[in-house]
């Protein structure tokens, strides 16, 4: 029992202490991200997305690469995109380049990999925005049109409505940085709670990556992960993104379990460093369960299929360019 107490607080102020080196890292992200939802800046982006035609789809990217909603986040935002007449491609390129990357996601990914690492992975996230738009553009019209989209009846009600599916439901307007905005607060006590909002949510993924990180720095064998990552066999960037579907990481922890490897002195491949990265946040499985239960089996092979062929794209492309 003593020996447990002791791994505990071993671990402990080894959390402490990586908690503190990320920290100025993690404030930085959060306020950029209260800055953009306090000006509601993603959401007039998404505004115009319907209304620039030829560049919807690049457009869409662009927002999703600036929002700091993760998979889980965007996806009530899509189907409402869908529901006001949005076609289904653009809206696929901002479901695909939402998780991958937002300002707070770049920061993280800065501090604990390297600027290198943060800008290949904001290259690839454009790249994979724009993939999965012109793939689902070129077989839109034949069998994604939107009555082909959903199981049963499309939803009638905006994520925002009352009466909306439980299941996609927004619940924006429960949060304390919104009721102030409706009751006219300034634009400064807004800031504080969606920095207040944004360090809670974002924080939360934060300690889990560190947790992953510490865990596997002290108890996984060296030599084990050093004949995974160092593998030559052509056949491994495939099994790192198949391997990743299952995971729960989004953009910040898949960094930060990265991090841990970094931190052991590992040298990481860009190519399976770069698989990990985009394959891992969009699988998330809380979104493939909607997908599920709301879409079409067409949609979540669609999805998953982009998903999983860009993210080998990317890895073979970071592979020969990177090494």
């Amino acid at each position: 029992m003593d020996k447990i107490i002791q791994e505990i607080i071993i671990l402990a102020g080894e959390l402490w202490e990586e908690g503190l080196f990320i920290l100025p890292f993690f404030l930085f992200g959060v306020a950029i991200d209260s800055v953009i939802r306090t000006f509601k800046l993603h959401v007039k982006l998404r505004q115009i997305i319907d209304k620039i035609g030829y560049f919807a789809i690049p457009g869409a990217v662009i927002i999703g690469v600036i929002s700091p909603l993760c998979a889980c986040g965007i996806l009530p935002v899509a189907i409402s995109l869908l529901i006001n007449g949005v076609p289904f491609a653009p809206v696929m390129a901002l479901l695909i380049s939402s998780p991958l990357m937002s300002p707070s996601g770049y920061t993280l990914t800065a501090w604990e990999l390297g600027s290198n690492w943060a800008n290949a992975k904001v290259i690839a996230s454009i790249f994979m925005g724009l993939f999965a738009g012109y793939a689902t553009m070129y077989f839109q019209d034949k069998y994604f049109s939107f009555k082909q989209l959903f199981v049963g009846e499309p939803p009638l009600h905006d994520v925002h409505d009352h009466d909306c599916d439980p299941k996609i439901k927004c619940t924006c307007q429960d949060k304390l940085s919104n009721r102030l905005a409706k009751e006219g607060e300034n634009r400064f006590i807004i800031f504080a709670a969606k920095f207040w909002e944004g360090s809670i949510t974002i924080g939360k993924f934060t300690l889990i990556g560190l947790i992953v990180e510490i865990i596997g720095i002290r108890y996984l064998p060296s030599e084990m992960i050093e004949k995974v990552i160092n593998s030559q066999s052509i056949w491994t960037i495939p099994v790192v993104v198949f391997f990743s579907i299952p995971l729960y990481v989004n953009q910040i922890t898949s960094a930060a379990v990265l991090y841990g490897f970094v931190a052991k002195e590992i040298q990481i491949p860009w190519g399976i460093g770069m698989a990990f990265l985009i394959g891992g946040p969009v699988t998330a499985l809380p979104v493939i369960a909607v997908f599920m239960s709301m879409f079409r089996r067409r949609v979540l092979y669609l999805y998953l299929g982009i998903s999983v062929i860009g993210s080998i794209i990317v890895g073979y492309t970071a592979y020969f360019l990177g090494g």
